[in-house]
């Protein structure tokens, strides 16, 4: 995107938002749309770094982050078995998709359903939920600066949720958003990564997709607190088979070709909120 048409966006974003809609309702939609390229670890150990794209969708009053492979995978899913299609259907059209299996399913809407709350979803077997107030990041300034995505950026940091984060935002986007649950800085956040490099995001496209709906948490979740879902994260990877059964309600044994039991590692959990 050019910075002409940026402008544009940000102006129109900033206009009087009309009509007699209570706030963050579903008729709002998505005036900027920015593409991360994030990289991540689920656990301690893990020899490869994941990757996936993630966007940022920025409305008049609230904002959501997610997976784009993720979200329209599950999308394919439930329109094919909307109109009666099978698990065979659903699996072909996956494989034939340009959308690969991620890691990363979790999803974040700030300011909603409210002013100043914040919504988390993932799907871990079955999809959870928690709501939460947001907290503002406390943002040291640098002086240093940089050029990201042909954007003119500072860099600021911050002690959040357990990790230190250092960032580079752009005043040439006045938006007070970013990634993950980053906000609160006078200009888009356009890169961020925490001090043991365990996760980054890096801007690598914005969008004009004025008038496009958001999406919203649709399915039925398990609602739960963000301790109570940190715990469960932990036990997946600390023990998979005492997971799936706090979860399923029962204890399945998982077998290899040669009939015996298959043993997981124990392994320790790597969190965002850390």
């Amino acid at each position: 995107m050019n910075k002409l048409i940026a402008r544009i966006i940000i102006a129109t974003m900033f206009m009087p938002y009309l009509g007699s809609k209570s706030y963050a309702q579903k008729e709002e939609t998505v005036q900027m749309r920015i593409h991360y390229a994030t990289r991540f670890y689920m656990y301690e150990g893990q020899e490869t770094k994941q990757f996936d794209e993630t966007i940022l969708d920025i409305g008049k009053s609230m904002s959501h982050f997610y997976s784009l492979n993720s979200v329209h995978r599950d999308l394919i899913t439930d329109s094919i078995a909307a109109k009666g299609g099978s698990m065979g259907d659903i699996l072909n059209a996956l494989e034939m998709s340009n959308y690969p299996k991620t890691n990363w399913h979790s999803q974040v809407w700030k300011n909603y359903p409210s002013p100043n709350m914040l919504t988390f979803t993932d799907k871990a077997i079955n999809r959870f939920q928690y709501t939460e107030t947001m907290k503002r990041p406390k943002w040291t300034m640098s002086a240093k600066d940089s050029v990201i995505a042909d954007y003119k950026c500072q860099q600021a940091e911050t002690l959040y949720q357990g990790r230190k984060w250092t960032v580079w935002f752009t005043l040439e986007i006045p938006v007070r958003e970013g990634p993950w649950k980053l906000y609160g800085l006078p200009g888009l956040i356009l890169y961020a990564e925490d001090s043991d490099h365990l996760f980054s995001f890096s801007c690598i496209q914005i969008e004009n997709v004025k008038g496009t709906k958001f999406h919203y948490p649709s399915k039925k979740h398990i609602q739960c607190s963000k301790e109570e879902y940190n715990e469960l994260i932990r036990l997946k990877w600390k023990d998979p088979v005492a997971f799936s059964e706090k979860i399923t309600g029962f204890r399945g044994e998982s077998y290899g070709l040669d009939g015996k039991t298959i043993s997981y590692p124990e392994r320790t959990a790597i969190l965002l909120d850390n």
